[in-house]
């Protein structure tokens, strides 16, 4: 039981990450865009946004098609499932 509260809780971790990013959609494309190289990014995600490395590094492999509307809100719907399941 315990191995699959961390597997749902590290999941978790990665889908507030990705909602994050796209709650801001605009500025992590300028962060991209003005950001040297894969590593630059994933520095500035981690001290500028306060994210993790786990989901900065997810994020930035994030593909363009996941910031649609539709998938947002289908993560939104993820991430209070994972809660409900942590909880219970």
């Amino acid at each position: 039981m315990d191995g699959e509260i961390e597997k749902i809780s590290a999941r978790l971790h990665v889908v507030e990450g990705y909602i994050r990013v796209l709650d801001d959609r605009q500025a992590f494309v300028a962060l991209l865009a003005s950001s040297e190289d894969r590593r630059a990014a994933l520095d500035a995600l981690v001290s500028d946004w306060q994210m993790s490395e786990i989901q900065a590094a997810h994020a930035l492999d994030m593909q363009f098609g996941r910031s649609t509307k539709l998938s947002y809100a289908e993560l939104i719907r993820e991430a209070a499932q994972l809660r409900e399941w942590i909880e219970q």
